[in-house]
């Protein structure tokens, strides 16, 4: 389970998750052995990683055990490392975990860091003390600390792997596990199921289990993990993105990948003919169809587009274009806002002198609030010189002082600039259609609270507004508080990959 986790985090902030779990090597243990680690042992296990039929990185497993407290404590240290390419430019992600828990699965503590070299780098640790979870995250310089209440007794994400290698499923059974993941900052639950017995193509006898991974708002993230015969790993692999895992030797984990052949976001796109002049339709409507996953369970109804189902797979999602100028006036006291859109966090340091000095130089808060948010949505174009695709996801202070980014900077540096200037903002995280490549592509953008609505920028255009080449699948505050942005991701990994686009009509 501990590549499962790391998985979602590494893969989310490239704007994509899958539910993996540890690959063992084919040693034949027993039962007891599985379960409980002898005082000195000690285990490595090394993976290839693959994405769309490439190797795109390895992965390294120590296993171990110690006593604390005349308490049996058990050791995972995991390392994963990735290059791939983004829009043809190298992106590179290592990311170690290091977990305790008891024999029987019980989360102790944790400690984790990500680094995206040049700008990005998050560390996060926490202990389990009593009923609470003690958290402390640092992005950048940023560090924060929060109890997460109500966790006793919860498991470790490599308990579930664990759990597998003992071998005590039966045929058909199901079992489910409550694991907290700190990738994501929540307790989820994960399930078990032993499917069915195979013949691989060599004679040998394989076991399949399918690992599920249920959350609230999205459809359940599942994985095919295939054991031998004594409960060890082979293989894992899920549909999203054809992410698989390898049992592999050192050797083969550490070859060097050589030339990246893959392209994580073209060769993702959605592709889509018959759409012409999108900055010129006031509405369009596209029938979006998922494979396997009901598309109403990831799409959501908002400001500027409406669904209606077509069937269990297929929705018509009509999108409307938004523009600052043709926002109405709105009488009277205008409507709150929670609190976490206007305060500043980790990701967005609206209070950085920075961010004010760059609010100044925008024009500042003078005019009429539309204007006021077009020109800082046109300042940051300009400002961000730099247009890369090499940082999975920077803070607004760390992009504020490199000039450099994608989408994901562009728009948390807007987010953070309008909240320094008291206006509330959001993230939005969808599809957006490139008229170069006749496709939507993943992409995130700005939403600003106006006349009592959320109002949609793009900072990597500078229009004043969005068209309807601009999907949203979710939206998020990145406040401290709330979901770590690797959840915020997730929903749109179910998309890539299985989803097809296709033009009902337009209206201009």
């Amino acid at each position: 389970m501990r590549l499962f986790l790391l998985r979602c985090l590494a893969l989310a902030c490239v704007v994509s998750a899958s539910p993996m779990v540890l690959l063992a090597e084919g040693q034949d243990k027993t039962r007891g052995e599985e379960q409980g680690f002898s005082e000195n042992s000690h285990e490595e296990i090394w993976q290839t990683v693959w994405s769309q039929g490439h190797r795109v990185g390895y992965a390294h497993t120590s296993l171990s055990r110690k006593d604390v407290d005349d308490q049996a404590v058990v050791v995972t240290d995991t390392l994963l490392s990735m290059t791939m390419k983004r829009f043809n430019q190298t992106l590179n992600i290592r990311q170690s975990m290091h977990t305790e828990e008891t024999e029987t699965g019980e989360l102790l503590r944790f400690t984790s860091s990500m680094v995206n070299p040049p700008n990005s780098k998050s560390t996060m640790s926490g202990e389990l003390i009593g009923a609470e979870l003690r958290m402390s995250t640092k992005v950048g310089r940023n560090e924060t600390k929060k109890v997460i209440p109500q966790l006793q007794g919860v498991d470790s994400p490599a308990w579930p792997e664990r759990f597998i290698r003992e071998g005590s499923l039966e045929m058909g059974e199901t079992k489910e596990f409550e694991v907290f993941q700190p990738e994501l900052g929540q307790k989820k639950i994960v399930s078990v199921e032993y499917v069915k017995d195979s013949e691989a193509s060599n004679n040998e006898f394989r076991r399949e289990v399918i690992i599920r991974l249920s959350m609230p708002g999205i459809p359940a993230i599942e994985s095919n993990v295939l054991c031998r015969r004594d409960w060890s790993i082979e293989s894992v692999s899920t549909p999203l993105l054809k992410l698989a895992l390898r049992s592999a030797t050192e050797a083969e984990a550490l070859e060097p990948i050589g030339e990246i052949e893959f392209d994580f976001a073209t060769d993702t796109m959605v592709r889509v003919t018959g759409l012409k002049n999108v900055e010129g339709a006031k509405s369009i409507t596209y029938r979006i169809a998922v494979e396997g996953v009901n598309p109403k369970e990831i799409f959501h109804e908002a400001a500027t587009q409406k669904i209606q189902t077509v069937d269990g797979h297929t929705i018509n999602l009509t999108v409307t274009a938004i523009s600052l100028h043709d926002l109405p006036m709105i009488d009277g006291q205008p409507a709150k806002v929670e609190k976490s859109f206007l305060l500043p966090s980790q990701y967005l340091e609206s209070d950085a002198p920075l961010m004010k000095f760059l609010v100044g130089k925008s024009g500042g808060r003078t005019g009429k609030t539309t204007d006021v948010v077009a020109r800082m949505e046109k300042y940051v174009r300009n400002y961000v010189v730099d247009k890369n695709f090499s940082t999975a996801m920077a803070t607004a202070a760390e992009v504020a002082k490199s000039k450099s980014g994608d989408c994901t900077e562009h728009a948390v540096l807007l987010a953070a600039m309008l909240r320094s200037a008291n206006i509330p903002s959001r993230v939005a995280i969808g599809f957006v259609y490139s008229p170069q490549h006749q496709a939507f592509v993943g992409h995130m953008w700005t939403e600003a609270w106006i006349s009592e609505v959320w109002v949609p920028l793009d900072a990597t255009l500078g229009k004043g507004g969005t068209s309807c080449g601009h999907i949203t699948i979710s939206t998020s505050s990145l406040a401290d508080e709330g979901t770590t942005p690797a959840a915020e991701f997730l929903p749109m990994i179910h998309l890539l990959g299985r989803t097809k686009i296709e033009i009902v009509d337009i209206e201009r």
